[in-house]
């Protein structure tokens, strides 16, 4: 029989943290995931909740254009950690984060990023004529 795991007189964020301060090892200063598989799946609960996308994370995956509703056919894209993005089209252009917003070169408008909830993954420009979506790899 399937059990609920979350006791339902509690606030899920109250036994989140609860749960992690009871399985994560005294010893770790920074919030991670120490190997136990309750601090780990409470430390994935948590971070999809968060909006705000980072430079590593930016760097971390590929993404895929989807340029005016059709997915472009020459590759995975890479924003570089050290901020250059090179595009078949473009050449090599600076990258950067201005209030969750990613900004392309000098010339372009700052496309919004977003999470997408039924994957945990990010979107950039959702909605706009020039769109990434995140890709694991």
């Amino acid at each position: 029989a399937k059990r609920n795991i979350i006791p339902s007189d509690t606030k899920d964020e109250d036994y989140l943290s609860e749960l992690m301060r009871t399985t994560t090892p005294r010893d770790v200063s920074a919030p991670m995931c120490p190997g136990k598989w309750k601090t780990c799946y409470a430390c994935a609960e948590i971070d999809k909740l968060r909006n705000i996308i980072t430079r590593e994370e930016m760097s971390q995956f590929r993404w895929q254009l989807i340029y005016n509703g059709r997915p472009s056919n020459t590759g995975l894209r890479y924003f570089q950690p050290n901020g250059q993005y090179h595009s078949p089209y473009l050449g090599v252009v600076s990258w950067g984060l201005i209030e969750n917003r990613l900004q392309l070169g000098n010339v372009f408008d700052t496309l919004g990023i977003t999470r997408n909830k039924q994957d945990w993954g990010w979107t950039i420009g959702r909605g706009t004529a020039t769109e990434y979506r995140s890709v694991e790899f």
